[in-house]
Parts: structure tokens; C-alpha cells; sequence
């Protein structure tokens, strides 16, 4: 599920810093590894979504910056 609203935070455009950023370690402490979750991301751009992934690929290194991870 945690995955899910990562997708659907980042379909809507992930205007919502704060909460795709929330959504990531929700996804993270689910047991979603990093590479699921930028997997998730990108797979938003076959449906159009290019702006929305830029964006939530920008909160996803700061979601992982956070935990002393990186890209």
C-alpha cells in the first residue's frame, strides 16, 4: 500500500513535498527497499507523468538523505 501512494502521490504531479516525502519512509519502514520504491517512481513515466517524477525523485533523495542514505 505504501507503494501505491508513492505512485499516486507521484501521478498527481508530487506537488506535495512533505507528503511523497512521508510516503517514502512509510514504503521504507513497510520493508520497501530503495529500489523498489525509485522503481515505483519511474514507472509513472509510461503513463505520462514526467513533471510528477522529476519531482518525486527530487523528494525521494531527500527522503534518503535524511536517513543517511543516498541515491
Amino acid at each position: 500500500r505504501a507503494l501505491a501512494t508513492v505512485a499516486g502521490l507521484t501521478a498527481n504531479g508530487a506537488d506535495d513535498t512533505a507528503a511523497i516525502i512521508t510516503a517514502i519512509h512509510a514504503a521504507t519502514a513497510a520493508g520497501a527497499s530503495k529500489r523498489e520504491i525509485l522503481e515505483t517512481i519511474l514507472q509513472m513515466v509510461a503513463i505520462g507523468v514526467v513533471t510528477g517524477v522529476s519531482k518525486a525523485m527530487i523528494a525521494a533523495m531527500a527522503a534518503f538523505s535524511t536517513d543517511g542514505e543516498s541515491l
